[in-house]
């Protein structure tokens, strides 16, 4: 993190809404198409515009995020590993000194793309996993044999020099939360490094849901509990703040009192679609224009983006809980608050400098 960062860190917490500097981290939905089938998400249903950016236009972005100071970049998707290039990306942006991570469904990991995996330098890849038995885990990703074949992925993993940080996320449905204690076990257990659990979010576009995985108002009580016991048992294996879990009741019974939260999307993250479309988070609500060779930094501290900030900052934005964008918000939350034990919550400043070192 350099002096600009600092700087611009400051300015967020003070008010701010113009960034001094680039973003921290990016999320980049690299590839529009996905080999899963989802009951929390209905994005492989497609269609599959035919206007992702080209290897080369990814290259030159990567160059560009890094000249701005972007320290990591996320690819996801859909089901990034869909793409051939991903390894010439993820290299590259290793080469330009930014930390990389992966989402994937493990569907495509064999012992052939792990091995390019590693040897692109991946920092850390985020399986996921949402039941601690493959018929719960198949049932909610609809595809027969895809619990095993993570398991046999992480083993894999496990046997090679160099291998990335191997995480899990887990996303608390109708279908798991009565279970989610015994998925937390399970992962622990399978020597992953740790486990994200976020709610299963029902938004238009991006996040539908079917009935059978939709979290109930019965299923909100049985979440809570659940989540207290995971946190008094496993503790740093979590490496969120417990503050984030706390609201996972509010955030399905009272979502507005979370704009007290102001977020950082937009000032500290920033979303790139597969189009390159730039977008403050995952959500989409806004866009900031689309990417072309040389144009970021324009973008980035543009008008356009600086009104989607103002808009932010007034809470003139849709309500998430995801644990890609919230705990950040959690940390400048504390920080004004002077709340220093949530700040230095152990299991999560080791994540955090894990995916910044």
């Amino acid at each position: 993190m350099n002096l600009s960062h600092i700087i611009s860190i400051f300015r967020f917490l003070f008010g701010g809404t113009k960034p001094s500097s680039g973003p921290l981290k990016v999320h980049w939905d690299i590839e529009y198409k996905c080999n899963s089938r989802c009951k929390t998400c209905q994005r492989w249903n497609g269609p599959y515009p035919n206007d992702q950016l080209t290897t080369v236009e990814g290259l030159d972005l990567i160059d560009e995020l890094a000249d701005l100071g972007v320290m990591t970049l996320s690819f996801s998707g859909n089901e990034p590993l869909l793409r051939d290039d991903i390894y010439q990306l993820i290299a590259y942006a290793h080469i330009r000194k930014i930390r990389t991570s992966l989402n994937t469904n493990g569907l495509l990991l064999n012992e052939k793309n792990i091995d390019k995996l590693i040897r692109s330098h991946l920092d850390m890849i985020y399986f996921s996993i949402d039941g601690h038995t493959p018929e719960l885990h198949d049932r909610i990703r609809g595809v027969p044999g895809g619990f095993q074949k993570i398991l046999d992925a992480k083993e894999l993993f496990g046997k090679k020099k160099g291998a990335p940080i191997l995480m899990v996320n887990t996303v608390a449905n109708h279908l798991n939360i009565p279970y989610l204690d015994k998925i937390v076990k399970f992962i622990k257990n399978e020597n992953f490094d740790g486990i994200l659990i976020q709610p299963a979010h029902n938004i238009k576009t991006f996040f539908e849901q079917i009935d059978e995985t939709t979290v109930t108002p019965d299923d909100v009580p049985i979440l809570t509990e659940k989540l207290k016991f995971i946190l008094k048992s496993y503790g740093n294996f979590i490496p969120l703040q417990k503050k984030y879990f706390k609201e996972f009741e509010t955030f399905y019974t009272n979502p507005g009192k979370l704009y007290r939260y102001r977020c950082s999307a937009g000032y500290i993250t920033l979303d790139i679609r597969q189009n390159g479309e730039i977008t403050p988070c995952p959500l989409g609500f806004a866009s900031g224009g689309y990417y072309k060779k040389g144009n970021l930094r324009k973008l980035w501290y543009s008008n356009k983006m600086n009104s989607i900030r103002m808009k932010i900052k007034n809470n003139d934005h849709p309500i998430c809980w995801f644990a890609c964008i919230v705990p950040i918000n959690l940390i400048f939350s504390s920080i004004r608050r002077f709340e220093i034990f949530e700040f230095f919550n152990y299991g999560f400043m080791r994540h955090i400098f894990r995916k910044l070192k």
